[in-house]
């Protein structure tokens, strides 16, 4: 009586296993090396460990794992390999499993402790090898080391660093965005997913290429924003806040935040978003604000500036689109703003006081350009062009005093002029899609009896989207 209620003990015990959610096991790790130290034991009790503290399945304990193996006459030998493993896995529904061995362990003379863990992970309902690293493990050390101390501290360094990271890559959390209200943001993953709150995801904007080499469909994926679990509402969906990113929208994929270099760190993602330098479809709006330096005129109409080269205020705006990374085309305008100032005294003919102000003002419009050294980092060099026309308005004023009255005569000649500009100018991404820059210009405005030439600086702000 006492085996029977032992044995529906057991069955019950693996009918719940069987019907739990992502149900992984380490089988017995191999030790191919003979005198391993203890490591192949240890590692094994490490990557369990590592399962359990991760939440992210329902591991099966060793004591039933060992039940499972015994049951399939495999107890004898300890070791399970994976043909054998996939029909465990069917028949007691364990979804993956681990397998370890311990190919090579070695004490040098020199006294380098050195090692080869080879790990993988099995989809055990596909037979798909998820993941499979061999981890090199060396180090010196002193000729009067505990040898076996020293092999456990080594592997334990390596779980920390490396074999973590690692798995938490081949088991992310992945799913998508089923509503947003505001930055309140909803997915389809929860507690059976190992959603926990303060976990991480990536949106994922996923975009569809072709490969030129062999024509054949390529999914690119490329994260977009990050977001924040809140709260685990059920076994199926977790409530986000939104920290950072782009727009997203309904039905983009999510992903757990990777850890190791081949994904994108979850505070990476802010750098990522702002490096995200130019690409073909984006328009730039950008404003400036500064002053030509060193103008000169000859030939105005009534003499000024003549001589004196003086400085002026500049204004304008442009709009550019990029045809590509490195070239875009639009439209700019500015104005300048320059005043000579000529003040005098006279006597005679009743005149007691007069001075006069000569001033001019100019309005381009051209046809734009600029040419970008470097497309991807968020600090870019580039060089600015346009060819346009422009008005050019000379303007005095005369104020003089004839007794107790005064008098004020204006006057203004205009006339239309061709210009270009070519200079040298940066430009730094401070923020998703705002940038900030400076440019200089050499400036020529083609006027009727002579030439306009002045050098311009300009602090310049940005806004750039993309309209595809």
């Amino acid at each position: 009586m006492k085996k029977i209620l032992m044995s529906l003990m057991f069955v019950l015990s693996v009918s719940v296993l069987a019907f739990a959610e992502d149900n992984i096991a380490v089988f017995p790790f191999e030790n191919k090396a003979g005198n391993d130290y203890g490591l192949t034991e240890l590692a094994e009790n490490e990557m369990t460990s590592l399962l359990v503290n991760q939440k992210r399945f329902t591991v099966i304990e060793r004591k039933d794992l060992n039940k499972i193996l015994q049951e399939q006459h495999l107890s004898n030998s300890g070791i399970v390999d994976i043909n054998q493993a996939l029909k465990i896995g069917k028949i007691k529904g364990i979804r993956y499993g681990v397998f370890g061995e311990t190919n090579s362990v070695s004490w040098s003379e020199k006294n380098v402790a050195s090692a080869a863990l080879q790990i993988k992970v099995v989809d055990m309902e596909t037979a798909n090898v998820m993941f499979s690293k061999v981890y090199n493990i060396q180090e010196q050390q002193n000729k009067n080391a505990d040898k076996k101390a020293a092999f456990a501290s080594m592997l334990k360094a390596k779980f920390k660093k490396d074999i973590s990271n690692d798995l938490i890559n081949a088991f992310a959390v992945e799913g998508s965005i089923i509503d947003i209200k505001g930055k309140r943001v909803t997915i389809d993953a929860g507690r059976k997913n190992g959603v926990v709150r303060g976990m991480e995801f990536n949106v994922i904007e996923r975009t569809e290429k072709t490969s030129s080499r062999t024509g054949e469909k390529i999914v690119v994926d490329t994260p977009v924003a990050l977001l924040e679990v809140t709260d685990v509402v059920s076994d199926n969906s977790s409530i986000c806040k939104f920290k950072q990113g782009e727009k997203i929208k309904e039905g983009m994929f999510v992903k757990q935040v990777q850890i190791d270099d081949r994904y994108y760190k979850a505070e990476d993602i802010e750098k990522m978003l702002i490096k995200r330098g130019i690409k073909a479809g984006d328009l730039a709006i950008y404003g400036y604000f500064g002053m030509g330096i060193a103008e000169s005129v000859k030939d105005d109409p009534w003499g000024a500036s003549n001589e004196d080269s003086k400085n002026s205020i500049l204004w304008g705006a442009k709009v550019l689109y990029y045809l590509n990374s490195y070239l875009g085309l639009g439209i700019d305008f500015y104005m300048t703003d320059r005043s000579d100032k000529d003040s005098y005294d006279k006597e005679g003919s009743g005149l007691k006081l007069g001075y006069s102000n000569y001033s001019f003002k100019t309005n381009v419009i051209s046809l734009a350009g600029r040419v970008n050294l470097n497309k991807s980092s968020n600090i870019r060099a580039f060089i600015p062009f346009a060819v346009g026309i422009s008005n050019f308005e000379h303007r005095c004023r005369h104020a003089y005093q004839i007794g107790s009255n005064t008098y004020v005569e204006r006057e203004t000649k205009s006339e239309s002029a061709y210009s270009g500009n070519l200079g040298f100018g940066l430009e730094w991404d401070f923020a998703n899609n705002f940038s900030v820059g400076v440019e200089g210009k050499y400036n020529i405005i083609k006027l009727e009896k002579s030439n306009l030439n002045f050098v311009s600086v300009a602090v310049e702000l940005g806004y750039r989207f993309g309209l595809f």
